[in-house]
């Protein structure tokens, strides 16, 4: 494995940004629920890419780089009926030539194409994808149309950014390396986050991004973020352009959330959890390493269920 300094790297692909190993804030969330939560996810990588992840990194690849670099990835899903997919559909095309099919799926297949060379066979068609790099996703124009508004509504914020950045540092309390990976880096100007939110509450819309901020951890990230800037020497503000994803037309919301620790209580907050977790990660990295056949199968304390853990709903 290709191993990194502290730095600011702009061409280093996101597998690659995966593999290396190093504390991301991904990580530090699952560090705060527990040291195997954190193995499960970044050390052994059992995840696998949920819609809402592909739709983002979609939605990404085209604000920040344009639609030409997007169709050199992404490809729309075939329409429904064009490629046959299920073996009664493949015995239909059989028959249909006169002969009766026979064998498994697979021999069925070669039986078809050699009745009928042009057949488009679903399995083939994923497999020349996948070979080739590129993805298929169901939600292709909706991602151009919403992307394409971005571009045009804020040109301020796109126009000459750098996407996909990577800064590496050493943790300045234990000395570990440390990842993040902006969406985008415009030098003496901004960083970048793009960020999608539902309002299905009826929210004013600063209250719709608030609770999208908190739910998913996103002042974490800033406070990541800030981190890793300070220590590579990067002092531009770092801002989000929230795409609305729940209405027919696109809507984008840009936000800036404050830089200090000092100006915002919930940016202290994390900051404090933050280091805590930088504490753990530490201690574990320590006992166990940073390998997937070795889990971080730490014992948890005996835990204290409080009424402020309680949901506000429980007396209903």
């Amino acid at each position: 494995m290709k191993t990194y300094s502290p730095g600011v790297y702009y061409d280093i692909p996101e597998e690659e940004y995966h593999a290396i190993p190093a504390l991301g804030s991904t990580g530090l969330s699952k560090l705060l629920i527990s040291p195997l939560d954190y193995w499960d996810a970044c050390i052994a990588n059992t995840s696998s890419d949920s819609v809402s992840k592909v739709y983002g990194s979609a939605s990404h690849k085209y604000v920040l780089e344009g639609k030409e670099a997007f169709d050199a990835i992404y490809l729309p899903y075939p329409k429904d009926g064009e490629y046959l997919r299920i073996g009664s559909e493949i015995e239909g095309a059989i028959r249909l030539h006169g002969e009766t099919p026979k064998g498994v799926k697979a021999k069925k297949i070669e039986q078809l194409l050699r009745l009928c060379p042009d057949a488009k066979i679903w399995d083939h068609y994923v497999e020349s994808m996948e070979s080739s790099g590129k993805h298929l996703i169901k939600d292709y124009d909706d991602i151009v149309m919403r992307s394409e508004r971005a571009r045009q509504q804020f040109p301020h914020l796109i126009d000459g950014i750098k996407p996909e950045v990577t800064l590496l540092w050493n943790d300045p309390v234990h000395g570990f390396l440390c990842k993040a990976r902006l969406d985008g880096y415009k030098p003496d100007s901004h960083t970048l986050e793009l960020k999608t939110f539902a309002n299905s509450r009826g929210y004013r819309l600063n209250k719709a991004i608030a609770s999208s901020i908190a739910s998913y951890g996103y002042h974490f990230q800033q406070v990541w973020y800030e981190t890793g800037k300070v220590e590579n020497r990067i002092d531009v503000p770092h801002k989000m352009l929230f795409l609305r994803t729940d209405l027919s037309k696109p809507q984008y919301v840009e936000a800036e959330l404050p830089k200090e620790n000092a100006d915002s209580c919930y940016l202290d907050t994390a900051f404090h959890h933050i280091r805590n977790a930088c504490d753990v990660y530490a201690s574990m990295l320590q006992k166990y390493g940073f390998a997937p056949e070795v889990p971080w199968d730490e014992p948890l304390p005996k835990l204290t269920v409080t009424d402020q853990d309680m949901p506000v709903w429980i007396n209903d």
